[in-house]
């Protein structure tokens, strides 16, 4: 599971969790790590079906392509989930760098809104290839139109390299936090919510789950009653006032090339 803090996503992992994806830049180091219950692992009945909404096409060396049906649009959306094209890009600029780099930082930008009825062609510009960094900028096409444009900076590990994040605070454990779905349910079915706002839910209930799942700790809905739990609210003052604290995780199995 990942947790997010102020745009900053934080990675923790135990034993319980060795499915999910994570990044070398961000794992929890020392005391950090401590911070999710231990617990023993858990055998799965069957292999998780392949998380495909990363998956792309290589067309030529610097060259991706994302099909119409791997691209998600959520319920109530305008265009293409976001996040999953920031992932797509950074899966097409990690297929030209070199094993073993992982990645550094990003600077992006959304420029139109993408559709899920069409392609996406993601071209990756091999801007430099440095000793310990290399440079990558991708810029993605839908209808022959620029939809989003990303820098980013991968680099090779290195030792006595600084390391430095958000210190995780101590938080309820995913497991114990209702999903996306059992959230809009209860919203929809407490009688104060007004008929638009359920209007708006309704058809996040008939639809089918998202391709990532989603565990709110903190957020707008229930800011007030966590920050009246003294700890909480220690834990708190050492990170800063946070906008949203979840978790995520990918539920099937991540490709092994990306």
């Amino acid at each position: 599971y990942q947790r997010r803090v102020r745009g900053n996503t934080c990675f923790g992992m135990d034993h319980e969790h060795t499915n999910f994806s994570s990044s070398k830049g961000g794992e929890l180091q020392g005391a950090d790590a401590t911070q999710v219950e231990d617990v023993s692992p858990r055998v799965p009945e069957e292999p998780p079906s392949e998380f495909k909404q990363l998956t792309l096409d290589k067309i030529d060396p610097n060259l991706f392509l994302a099909r119409p049906e791997v691209l998600w649009k959520p319920h109530g959306a305008r265009a293409v989930f976001g996040g999953q094209v920031v992932g797509q890009s950074l899966s097409a600029a990690s297929q030209t760098v070199e094993p073993g780099m992982s990645l550094h930082s990003l600077h992006a930008y959304f420029v139109r809104a993408g559709q899920p009825e069409h392609p996406i062609v993601y071209d990756v510009k091999r801007i430099r290839n440095g000793h310990s960094f290399a440079t990558r900028g991708v810029t993605a096409r839908q209808n022959g139109r620029y939809i989003f444009t990303m820098q980013a900076s991968f680099q090779r590990p290195e030792i006595g390299s600084m390391q430095h994040s958000v210190r995780m605070p101590k938080v309820p454990a995913p497991e114990t936090l209702p999903t996306v779905q059992e959230r809009a349910r209860a919203l929809y079915e407490d009688p104060s919510t007004s008929s638009v706002v359920k209007k708006l839910i309704e058809p996040r209930l008939r639809g089918p789950p998202g391709p990532v799942d989603v565990r709110v700790v903190l957020d707008a809905d229930n800011f007030s009653g966590l920050m009246e739990d003294s700890q909480f609210k220690r834990d708190m003052s050492k990170v800063g006032l946070p906008v949203q604290i979840m978790w995520f995780k990918v539920p099937g199995r991540l490709p092994d090339q990306e």
